[in-house]
């Protein structure tokens, strides 16, 4: 059996199909792969978890940015920036839903970043996003998980979800 807890749902899809490849690749017919992923789209949850009023998810991710001050020489002062979350939902079988975090400008600013020998250069309004290509956090439907697997040669053969039906544990074999 092979266990894997949340791990897809910070790759891209290309990258979630291509590592449940890899995955049925190495499996037997006795195999079974467990995981788990979020199926809520209820978008106030969502945008709650990632905004949330004590600004922990808020402070986590603009830590990438306290890094970079720390580590690169950088200035950049957050009191010049607004954080946002977005929630793009898309109920498409080969597509998936996602979170968007970043912080936007609240004014044209310019900050050397001296280690890495470059300047953080934003218009008022502009977006910095802390994640590789459209989002993060993705949440899906179970369709889309089905269709998911089956381009990677999976069988999703059970699934069991909390009573909210916020999260789903899926159980899937190598097809044949």
């Amino acid at each position: 059996m092979i266990l894997w807890i949340n791990g897809i749902t910070n790759l891209s899809y290309d990258d979630q199909v291509n590592t449940f490849r890899l995955l049925s690749a190495m499996m037997s017919d006795k195999c079974r792969l467990v995981f788990s992923a979020d199926i809520t789209h209820d978008r106030d949850t969502i945008l709650k978890a990632y905004n949330d009023d004590e600004g922990c998810s808020r402070t986590f991710i603009q830590h990438a940015i306290v890094r970079l001050n720390k580590d690169e020489g950088s200035q950049i002062a957050l009191t010049s920036f607004k954080y946002a979350v977005d929630f793009i939902s898309d109920n498409n079988p080969d597509k998936m839903s996602f979170v968007r975090a970043y912080i936007q400008a609240t004014r044209n600013i310019r900050y050397p970043i001296p280690g890495l020998g470059i300047d953080l250069q934003m218009k008022k309004g502009e977006r910095l996003y802390f994640h590789e290509g459209a989002g993060f956090s993705c949440k899906y439907t179970l369709e889309q998980l089905q269709y998911m697997v089956e381009k990677a040669g999976l069988r999703l053969e059970k699934t069991w979800t909390d009573d909210k039906k916020r999260v789903v544990f899926c159980q899937c074999t190598k097809t044949s």
